[in-house]
């Protein structure tokens, strides 16, 4: 009698242990999740604001949210009494078989990282890929989502795709080249010239510094100069551009037509 009574208090201490180490886990679990979700929706904010561009602001988000994860759940395997470094140690032994088994997974995730730091497409772009065709919404680890012209309708792209594949990219991101022509009544110093032009593009945010813009004396005829300034923008913003390249000259006369003696 004695006996069962050691054993039911034995299983029942054992019972409440295991109930205690799941409730553990569970809590673990809910408030990890949901603190995850909430600080990655900070970050992403923070990334934002510091990449200027949401595919990578999406992307490192993404990534930072999935490594958070597999922390997570470690601690709540740890939780419920797992040997954590022996289930470690299993993992890291099958790392080449997974990675064998995942070789398009992975192949997807190394694309995805390629896609943010060469940047071949934008968010916003529409782009055209093999039998796909859409508006760039979002680039993650695995996958581009773009936004087809049939309403409600999402495409998703495997990011490799989009690395092997040819792109066609019809967008406001596109380039186009802007050669500006002034008459000016005397002749700069080319010196001067550059200089001035060349400070006057820094502070331009629309104009790209690559490929690098060019400032040119086209030829001189009857103390009359010829100002060419040849550079690049995106094609939006092509008229803003070119208003801002006469502003420029306009200054740059102004301030050096003293020198025309």
């Amino acid at each position: 009698m004695e006996f069962i009574k050691s054993m039911g208090g034995y299983f029942g201490s054992s019972l409440e242990g295991m109930l205690f180490s799941v409730l553990k886990a569970a809590a673990i679990f809910v408030i990890g999740w949901w603190v995850i979700n909430a600080a990655c929706k900070v970050v992403l904010l923070f990334f934002q604001k510091s990449f200027k561009d949401v595919g990578v602001a999406s992307l490192l988000e993404s990534i930072l949210k999935f490594a958070l994860r597999i922390i997570l759940m470690v601690a709540v395997l740890q939780s419920l009494g797992f040997d954590v470094t022996s289930i470690l140690a299993v993992i890291g032994a099958s790392v080449f078989a997974v990675g064998i088994s995942l070789k398009d997974s992975i192949s997807n995730l190394v694309s995805g990282i390629i896609l943010v730091v060469n940047k071949p497409i934008h968010m916003g772009d529409y782009i055209e890929c093999d039998k796909s065709e859409g508006t760039v919404v979002k680039i993650e680890m695995m996958f581009t989502f773009l936004q087809s012209s049939k309403e409600n309708q999402i495409v998703v792209i495997p990011n490799s795709k989009l690395i092997s594949s040819s792109i066609n990219r019809v967008s406001e991101y596109n380039m186009v080249k802007i050669e500006y022509e002034r008459k000016i009544a005397f002749v700069p110093k080319m010196s001067d010239l550059k200089k001035y032009m060349e400070k006057e593009f820094i502070l331009n945010k629309n104009i790209f510094t690559v490929p690098a813009p060019e400032v040119k004396l086209q030829g001189v005829e009857d103390g009359i100069s010829t100002v060419v300034l040849s550079v690049w923008c995106q094609r939006i913003k092509a008229e803003s551009v070119n208003k801002s390249l006469e502003t420029m000259t306009e200054k740059f006369e102004s301030k050096y037509a003293s020198k025309k003696k």
